[in-house]
């Protein structure tokens, strides 16, 4: 194939000729044939380069172990090994492919080989950054030579094209304090409105069972008061969040901090024997302890209309322990989330802020501390310290049970206390 180089060339040959044919000029008969010469060998010696090359490439990251690779804001060498199988040596050689690990578009990435010994293989690598997660294709593998001028390039195909899975960037925490129990409860059990062990009693709410009558504490207090039950030790967390829309640029989206977010609590959960089920929008996914299937569920999250936190919500039982990361102005999903907490359900949350101008961290922390749920913040460019407060469980159970008192008797479902 000839290049744009050799086009121009070529042309200039030409014209050169026939002027060198009108003036009879002895250096322009030798000039042109300089030419003639340069377009000759640039179009025999890739036609005799290519062929007899085989080549192939393969992944390196710096990880190792267990942990899921590559992940976003990694480097990967990708490594080309060519092998000459002719005698003869080949000279000014290219391997490249397209990729879309930066930025997600798609680019050619070259390694260069400026000699390739006969009978032997040859290796080069060139260093790539993952900037998007999810499913990235690593297009054909190619060779190509254009020595020595760059007028013609021969190229040949060599290796298939494959995928990479980029996995979200995750932070180290040895648990989730977040999720912990208030402070005068059994570490992971939970009251319900199911259960065969009475743990605690409070005001009858419309659609309650008469069956379900503690007629001991409703004689006390004068008020009608139903029972609630032990839910039993539950491992398993549902981790939810919106998938909606991104809010921000490359990285730094509330989507991508939520991924963040879960992948990190998810990893701390999973190694303390805890289940976890992702719910990106719409109803969990299976439980699992499997951490790398998490990731890979992660890393495939896609925005769509339909994948709001609110739907996550409303699915959740009322005895799950639930982690909700919601966006500050995402006051339909905080309506959610307080109300599975004032259903009886374990929630904690936390509050993406700083993505918009006009988001109210400060009023959806209250709203939400307001009904029982365990909340703290987490601004942009604040990611690490949030991980921290996660797992330190900084947000102040104190406050937050005095909040629920408050809330509940506004909204008639006073939680009364330990039953007899």
């Amino acid at each position: 194939m000839i290049t744009r180089r050799g086009v121009g060339v070529a042309i200039t040959a030409v014209g050169i000729f026939f002027l060198a044919s009108v003036t009879r000029v002895g250096w322009l008969h030798l000039a042109d044939a300089v030419l003639w010469g340069m377009i000759a060998m640039g179009l025999v010696l890739p036609w005799l380069t290519v062929p007899g090359l085989r080549a192939s490439r393969k992944i390196a990251t710096n990880r190792s172990g267990d942990d899921v690779a590559p992940l976003v804001g990694d480097e990967i060498e990708v490594q080309v090994d060519v092998a000459n199988s002719g005698p003869v040596p080949r000279f000014l050689v290219t391997a490249s492919y397209e990729s879309s690990f930066t930025g997600g578009e798609k680019r050619r990435e070259r390694v260069f080989f400026a000699h390739l010994p006969g009978g032997a293989t040859t290796t080069g690598a060139n260093t790539v950054t993952c900037d998007i997660r999810g499913r990235h294709r690593v297009g054909s593998l190619t060779v190509e030579s254009a020595a020595p001028f760059g007028l013609f390039r021969r190229r040949k195909h060599v290796s298939a094209p494959f995928e990479v899975l980029v996995y979200p960037k995750w932070h180290q925490m040895s648990h989730v304090g977040l999720l912990e129990a208030p402070r005068g409860e059994t570490e992971g059990r939970r009251v319900s409105r199911t259960g065969s062990e009475v743990m605690a009693a409070r005001r009858y709410g419309a659609g309650d069972p008469m069956r379900d009558i503690h007629w001991k504490n409703t004689a006390r207090t004068g008020r009608l008061m139903v029972k609630e039950y032990d839910a039993g030790a539950d491992d398993g967390v549902v981790i939810a969040f919106d998938a909606s829309n991104a809010i921000g640029e490359g990285a730094e989206t509330s989507l991508e901090y939520a991924i963040s977010i879960a992948a990190s609590a998810s990893r701390a959960l999973v190694r303390n024997n805890h289940e976890v089920a992702i719910a990106a929008g719409g109803a969990p996914g299976p439980a699992t302890t499997d951490w790398r299937k998490i990731m890979e569920s992660l890393a495939l999250v896609e925005t769509g209309p339909l994948k709001m936190l609110g739907n996550a919500i409303v699915t959740a039982s009322s005895t799950a322990r639930v982690l909700a990361i919601v966006s500050a102005e995402d006051r339909v999903s905080i309506k959610a989330i307080a109300s599975l907490a004032l259903r009886g359900g374990s929630v904690s949350a936390v509050v993406l802020g700083g993505f918009t101008e006009n988001d109210d961290t400060a009023a959806a922390l209250m709203s939400l501390r307001a009904t029982g749920v365990s909340a703290i913040e987490c601004q942009r460019g604040a990611l690490e310290e949030c991980i921290n407060e996660i797992e330190s469980g900084d947000a102040t159970h104190a406050d937050v049970n005095r909040h629920r008192w408050s809330a509940a008797s506004a909204t008639g479902v006073d939680e009364i206390g330990r039953a007899a």
